[in-house]
């Protein structure tokens, strides 16, 4: 009898302790996205096979709704509970960066693990030479219009720079008296996209940066603009208007032209089907750079996660050609790595449907010229600084001349602190 209540003793004692032991030999690593829960079988999957490759790691997934990525982000990377791997935008990124929370990818990734990415998408998620991120999928955007406003106006092809956008909106605010399209100057980083665009520097190359926009060729960016505003060849709500009231009067039929990402196309078809079939894609506007700007998404690792190695290389799992190629098929995206760009998928068309000839020019465009725009401390705080004087000097409180030294002053205070 003592043997048998030994034996239990030892049964019941090894039932207790085997799966504990298992699951503390095991690393787990938090891993966050954002918005992403409709794929959530294309996630679940990629997480499954790393672990089968990896049976010493275990991960544990968590979408966050966009609204609150920011802010949980932040409030984690501070924290001493972070997690692992955080996919965020380079703008947002770069703010933890400044902050010294986040780890530096150029101490973790060799040269050729480096040159996977798209050049300017792995600058884009740089701070000089602190790569506070790696970057994952991309958007390009293109121009969306009307077919028969553009015909009505006595064109036959779209604007392919600002010259011929310019030039194009007068004459169809002339002959179908209403406006060709509704720049959102001062939502985001769209004027400073335009800034970029004809060739402005915006920052200083030292390694103490200092904005130096206020330059002539700035000054006669903007008063470009400023002239169009005044004469009435861009709405009074240019200054005020976000990209979804842009896409909202597209949809009514209220502009001719919209410059937007390939991925809105489903919201025009499913909310306006007639217009749907009278439009059509182009390339996106260029300035005198000829180069295009993109949005880009990327991953971070915050400086106290107790797994960053194993963190860097789920990273580079899920950023692999074969895997950003089978996201890029799920969603109206692009990848970062140059091996799955290349891929016959963005250059062979399946259909002559606009997303199939949305996603080749896109992703054609991004290969050719794309160019990252400058990633600084407090980006998102800079942004909205240059975009208060520029509405000054639409608005006639500033010259064009004054509001760009203004902003570059409050800029310098910060860039300085």
């Amino acid at each position: 009898m003592k043997n048998i209540l030994l034996i239990f003793l030892i049964i019941i004692t090894f039932c207790a302790c085997t799966p504990k032991q298992q699951r503390s030999d095991k690393i787990e690593l938090e891993f966050w996205t954002l918005q992403l829960s409709n794929y959530k079988d294309y996630i679940n999957s990629l997480i499954s096979e790393y672990e089968s490759k990896h049976p010493d790691v275990k991960i544990k997934w968590l979408d966050v709704p966009f609204k609150e990525g920011e802010k949980r982000a932040l409030a984690s990377a501070m924290s001493n509970n972070v997690p692992d791997l955080i996919n965020l935008n380079p703008t947002f990124s770069s703010t933890l960066a400044s902050k010294k929370a986040l780890i530096n990818f150029n101490n973790y990734l060799t040269e050729e693990q480096k040159k996977q990415y798209l050049p300017a998408a792995y600058e884009a998620c740089s701070l000089g030479d602190f790569a506070f991120g790696i970057p994952w999928y991309i958007t390009s955007s293109i121009t969306i219009y009307n077919k028969t406003d553009l015909k009505a106006a006595g064109f036959n092809e779209p604007p392919s720079d600002f010259d011929s956008l310019i030039m194009q909106s007068k004459v169809i605010k002339q002959k179908l008296n209403h406006y060709a399209y509704l720049p959102t100057l001062a939502d985001g980083d769209y004027f400073l996209k335009i800034l970029v665009k004809n060739n402005v520097r915006i920052i200083s190359g030292s390694k103490t940066p200092e904005a130096i926009f206020d330059s002539i060729e700035a000054t006669n960016t903007l008063t470009t603009w400023i002239d169009l505003y005044n004469n009435d060849y861009i709405s009074p709500e240019s200054i005020v208007s976000s990209h979804r009231e842009a896409v909202d009067k597209f949809q009514s039929g209220a502009i001719t032209f919209i410059l937007i990402g390939p991925n809105f196309l489903k919201t025009i078809k499913d909310n306006s089907p007639k217009l749907y079939e009278n439009i059509n894609v182009s390339p996106q506007i260029v300035g005198k750079s000829k180069k295009v700007d993109f949005s880009v998404m990327n991953f971070v690792v915050p400086i106290k996660s107790k797994h960053k190695e194993q963190a860097v290389d789920f990273a580079l799992f899920i950023t692999d050609a074969k895997n950003q190629l089978n996201f890029s098929k799920l969603t109206p995206t692009l990848p970062s790595n140059v091996d799955a760009l290349g891929d016959k998928f963005f250059t062979v068309p399946k259909n002559d449907s606009l997303e199939e000839k949305a996603r080749i020019i896109s992703a054609r465009q991004l290969l050719n010229g794309a160019q990252a725009l400058p990633v600084l401390r407090n980006q998102q705080e800079l942004i909205s600084i240059l975009n208060f004087y520029i509405q000054k000097a639409f608005l006639k409180k500033l010259s064009a001349s004054d509001a760009l030294k203004e902003a570059c002053k409050k800029w310098n205070d910060i860039l300085g602190g």
